[in-house]
């Protein structure tokens, strides 16, 4: 036989006893640590390096584009002080009453007392304090910040208002301010078809007068019928004073 051959063919098995001895050593006494064992010419497989990288999409076609924040819901509530901040775009409704945000109608009071109503803050912070209308008006179609009340129902669709822009509208506690009593003196029924009718013109005459008690605001609702035979509807104060004059559709 070859030597050469044998010389390898012996010191392949007394590699193989060597290192059979030693795991049977290791593993006869855990205490005693297993020398590192080297391996050459072969390649072991690295999962991270051979799955591909994950793709980005570019967020701009041009890298000096600044990156713009997602978009963020115009209306959503927090509690604030016992009350629940509404945030959104204010609009207004069909009727002078009807106001609101994203689909949450705000009880601001009826349309007596809002055409009646004096300046009670400036919500539109121009510097002015205009009447509650005007400043409603100028603050249509922009965001707006009420602290409200919701409803006591489950629709959460309707909502007492208590501040607008941070700035006090109605108090917690106590009647609305449309429900508190007006000093001026009552004006009699003559005094307000006298003033009903000058508001439409000469020859109008009155055919209906009824008192206005929608969320008990009191004031008076006058029916004119003018010249050439059209019908308006005149809205008056406790006081006689003419608030709103329409067309009765």
């Amino acid at each position: 036989m070859n030597t050469r051959k044998i010389l390898l063919v012996a010191g392949g098995f007394v590699g193989i006893g060597a290192l059979g001895y030693g795991l049977g050593t290791a593993i006869g006494d855990p205490t005693r640590p297993i020398d590192e064992i080297r391996t050459t010419g072969v390649r072991v497989s690295n999962p991270a390096a051979a799955a591909p990288a994950p793709s980005v999409e570019p967020v701009s076609s041009n890298p000096t584009e600044p990156i713009t924040a997602p978009s963020v819901p115009l209306a959503r509530t927090e509690s604030v002080d016992g009350l629940e901040q509404l945030v959104g775009v204010l609009r207004e409704g069909n009727d002078l009453d009807s106001w609101y945000v994203n689909g949450v109608e705000l009880d601001i009071g009826p349309e007596g007392w809002l055409l009646a109503a004096p300046a009670l803050g400036d919500f539109n912070a121009d510097g002015i304090d205009d009447g509650l209308l005007a400043e409603l008006r100028s603050l249509d179609g922009s965001e707006v910040t009420f602290g409200v009340r919701y409803e006591l129902d489950d629709d959460r669709d309707d909502a007492d208002v208590f501040t607008i822009s941070g700035l006090t509208y109605r108090e917690l506690t106590g009647p609305a301010p449309w429900q508190l009593a007006d000093p001026r003196p009552e004006a009699t029924r003559a005094e307000l078809e006298a003033a009903a009718v000058a508001a439409v013109g000469s020859g109008a005459r009155v055919t209906d007068i009824d008192r206005e008690l929608d969320d008990s605001w009191p004031g008076w609702d006058v029916e004119v019928v003018g010249p050439g035979g059209i019908e308006y509807q005149v809205l008056l104060d406790l006081a006689g004073e003419v608030l709103d004059i329409r067309i009765d559709d």
